[in-house]
C-alpha cells in the first residue's frame, strides 16, 4: 500500500493554489512507461505483463472523477494500479500507477526506486512543473493534473506515482 506520507504529500500538493488542468496535456503523460506499464493499458495487457494481481479491490465510483475504479496490487513487487471505466462493469484501463521498493521498474530515462534526486532532475529538467517546484520530499514532472511524482527520502527516490494526482 502506498505510504501515508506519499498520500499526504499528494493531497497537500493538490491543494496548492494556481494549478491549472491545461498545464498537462493528457497525451504527454500517457506515453510515459514504468517498465512494461503505462496509463491506458487494458486489464489483459496488465495481466500479461505482471500476472494476476495479488490483491484486487472492489469496484467503486470515484467521486472526483465519476469513474468506476478498482485497485489492483502486487505488494511483493512494489506495484499498485488503479484501473477505471466510465460505466460500472465496463472494460477497465490503467488510470494511475505507483511503485515502491522492491520494484525494479524504470522509466525510459532509467529512473526508478533508489535513483538519486539529481538523476531525476537531470532527466526531466525541461518537464518539471513550474507551479510545484522540487523540494527535498518530491519532484513533480508534468503537473499534478497529469505526470509523475517522485517521492524522496534523503535525496533518493522511494516512490513513483504516474497519473493525475489532482482533478
Amino acid at each position: 500500500m502506498p505510504s501515508l506520507h506519499a498520500i499526504g504529500a499528494i493531497l497537500i500538493l493538490a491543494l496548492l493554489p494556481g494549478l491549472r488542468a491545461e498545464e498537462a496535456p493528457r497525451d504527454w503523460y500517457t506515453r510515459i512507461t514504468l517498465g512494461p506499464l503505462k496509463l491506458g493499458m487494458g486489464e489483459e495487457e496488465v495481466i500479461a505483463a505482471l500476472g494476476a494481481p495479488t490483491e484486487k479491490g472492489e469496484t467503486s465510483e470515484e467521486g472526483a472523477s465519476g469513474l468506476f475504479v478498482t485497485e489492483w496490487a502486487w505488494p511483493k513487487q512494489g506495484i499498485w494500479l488503479t484501473l477505471s471505466a466510465e460505466v460500472h462493469g465496463g472494460a477497465q484501463t490503467v488510470e494511475r500507477l505507483q511503485i515502491t521498493a522492491p520494484s525494479r521498474l524504470r522509466t525510459p530515462e532509467g529512473i526508478g526506486i533508489d535513483s538519486k534526486a539529481e538523476q531525476v532532475l537531470a532527466a526531466y529538467r525541461s518537464e518539471l512543473d513550474p507551479e510545484t517546484p522540487p523540494t527535498g520530499h518530491s519532484i513533480v514532472v508534468g503537473s499534478l493534473f497529469g505526470g509523475m511524482i517522485f517521492t524522496l527520502a534523503e535525496g533518493v527516490v522511494t516512490e513513483i506515482f504516474l497519473g493525475a494526482a489532482a482533478e
